[in-house]
């Protein structure tokens, strides 16, 4: 112990991680890093960047949808949704670990977000034309 504090010196035994072992492949194989037994090894489970990225754009959409003439950027971004969540459920069904639950409410938030837009869009729509047509 370096003065006294709970902290290893640097040569000591835990001190250091051991480092990957290469077994001539070019593969290293997975080291457990400060745990008691050197058994135990820790896996990080994989993520679906995709599917966030579609969770983000459709919930992005689903919020920008109710601004008027703010809507046009929630066409885009519940597109987006629609599209990247479809990719990211097509991933989660490759990959089982992989999560397929931000994919689906990219879907759907981007569905809800793209449909509402449209509609905001052809009421401001209607509304412009009504006014300078002059029909009661």
């Amino acid at each position: 112990m370096v003065g006294g504090s709970d902290v290893p010196d640097p040569g000591s035994a835990g001190a250091m991680p051991p480092a990957p072992v290469d077994g001539g492949g070019g593969a290293t194989e997975p080291v457990a890093f400060g745990l008691d037994s050197p058994d135990t090894l820790l896996y990080v489970r994989s993520r679906n960047g995709i599917g966030l990225a579609a969770g983000l754009c459709g919930v992005a959409a689903l919020l920008l949808s109710w601004i008027p003439f703010v809507d046009y950027m929630s066409l885009v971004l519940g597109a987006l949704g629609i599209i990247l969540g479809g990719v990211g459920v097509h991933r989660a069904n490759v990959d089982p670990g992989k999560g397929k639950g931000m994919s689906i409410t990219g879907i759907a938030c981007g569905i809800a977000g793209f449909a509402i837009a449209a509609i905001v869009l052809l009421l401001i729509y209607a509304l412009v034309v009504t006014i300078n047509t002059g029909t009661p």
